[in-house]
């Protein structure tokens, strides 16, 4: 992966607005692999829908980010990808 961004909204992907989202979309523009991480299934694949659009690889996970072994899993499962 040459650039990730790990997006972790509190109250979902909102759109372009969202400073996370706006983040990421600019790094997905640039062809960068975008990472994304929300508790709000439905905003999150609708989110990665918009970004995989530019062309990069999207990857999306539906965690809670207040649970540490539900993170560390994620982080784990995005290693593993990126080598």
């Amino acid at each position: 992966m040459s650039c990730v961004s790990f997006i972790f909204p509190e109250n979902g992907i909102s759109g372009p607005k969202h400073i996370g989202f706006a983040t990421a979309e600019i790094l997905a523009q640039h062809h960068c692999d975008v990472v994304l991480v929300d508790c709000n299934r439905e905003t999150l694949y609708r989110a990665q829908e918009q970004l995989s659009s530019y062309g990069g690889k999207v990857y999306a996970y539906v965690c809670d980010v207040r649970d540490e072994q539900a993170v560390n899993e994620v982080v784990e499962d995005v290693l593993a990808k990126s080598r």
